[in-house]
């Protein structure tokens, strides 16, 4: 295949974003350029420092530029030449007909503002004769305006994660540009690691909690509050021990920061560990080994899911209903909108439910994942197919 470049990688201090570059190298069967925003990040983890560029440059607080930027952009409605400047690094690289992963799965998730930025790119992209994909991605609708639409009809290929992302496209009229296919991390690799010596291996249910939900829900107190009796329900009623996951662990969304909070209260039971940081692969391994599994990033949801561990996952957008539903058939039950969480008892109850069935979800998941895991594999000659032929 062609020489292939990654780029909108945020940082494998998010372990989702390690996992997606990590799996799409291995779907891919090659090394691949990393246009990342902070490959020191990335080496800690143990990405190929060789793979590694800078993507962007930082603009410093309370200097002119970033004053003019601002300026300019209120004034002109326009934001081009702030992106100009910040993505120079990578624009300035762009070689034609080398294939461009647009990665990160989310990019599309968080408003017209971060869509803008990638609709920016993908042009230049296509403007200096790269192949253009959007990759392993999920896209909330309510942000889809006109420039983006028109910009996501010009990718040569979006591979759609989920069925209630790929079935929106092609109302929209973007439809001769898009594949379903799971998401790229179903196929991360596991590295063995121990459990804690004191978590039971198989009787131990993995937690995840991130301060995103705690934003997005009506309350962030709230949510958690519900993870606080979901734990008590726990210790009460089943004689589980608890492992508290952390999945991203970047400065301003660190999952430490609610685990820890929960883990001191609740540590002197001598039934609960707080997990240390560690890479994407380690952490699959940690989460397979739990019977049972909560959590609210998508990619340890999406680690558990693939090591067949039941799981119950705290959502507050698309991409967890559509996984959930292409997974079961049914987000019902197997998704709890953290919006939805009016009470505290509201995550405990939902756990209940699962938890009387959770024999049963797994001989599903070990029937089914395999097969699901493998409709990954596809990616690799479609993306040979689609970047081989020649744009219209």
């Amino acid at each position: 295949m062609k020489d292939i470049i990654m780029y909108g990688h945020s940082g494998s201090g998010n372990h989702g974003c390690e996992a997606i570059i990590r799996s799409t190298m291995k779907v891919l069967q090659q090394q691949c350029v990393v246009y990342s925003n902070s490959p020191e990040q990335d080496k800690k983890y143990g990405i190929n420092e060789q793979c590694l560029r800078q993507y962007a440059k930082k603009i410093k607080k309370n200097s002119f530029r970033r004053y003019f930027y601002a300026v300019y952009s209120r004034i002109f409605r326009n934001s081009m030449l702030r992106y100009k400047y910040v993505y120079q690094p990578f624009l300035q690289n762009i070689e034609k007909e080398t294939i461009y992963l647009s990665v990160g799965g989310d990019h599309y998730c968080y408003g017209t503002y971060s869509n803008h930025i990638y609709d920016f790119l993908n042009d230049n992209v296509l403007k200096n004769g790269g192949k253009s994909v959007l990759w392993s991605c999920s896209i909330e609708e309510k942000d889809l305006d006109k420039r983006t639409i028109n910009s996501l009809k010009q990718y040569d290929l979006i591979t759609a994660r989920e069925s209630i992302t790929y079935q929106m496209l092609l109302r929209k009229g973007i439809n001769k540009n898009v594949v379903l296919i799971p998401d790229v991390a179903f196929q991360l690799s596991s590295v063995k690691v121990e459990l804690p010596e004191m978590l039971i291996k198989g009787k131990t249910i993995g937690i995840n909690i991130s301060p995103m939900i705690q934003k997005y829900g009506e309350n962030g107190q709230r949510v958690l509050e519900n993870y606080e009796k979901l734990i008590e329900f726990i210790l009460s009623e089943t004689d589980c021990t608890i492992a508290l996951i952390p999945h991203v662990v970047w400065n301003d969304t660190d999952d430490r920061i609610p685990l820890t909070e929960l883990y001191k209260k609740y540590k002197e039971t001598n039934r609960i560990v707080l997990i240390q940081d560690r890479s994407a692969e380690e952490l699959k391994s940690i989460i397979a080994q739990c019977c049972f599994f909560v959590g609210a990033r998508t990619h340890a949801t999406i680690a558990a899911y693939s090591s067949c561990v039941p799981t119950l996952v705290v959502g507050y957008s698309v991409k967890a209903r559509g996984i959930a539903r292409d997974i079961f058939g049914t987000e019902e039950e197997y998704v709890i909108a953290v919006q939805s969480m009016k009470d505290t008892f509201a995550l405990k109850r939902a756990f209940e439910k699962l938890w009387g069935k959770k024999n049963e979800i797994r001989e599903y998941l070990n029937r089914t994942m395999p097969q699901y895991c493998e409709e990954v594999l596809k990616a690799k000659k479609i993306l040979e197919t689609v970047c081989e032929s020649e744009r219209k």
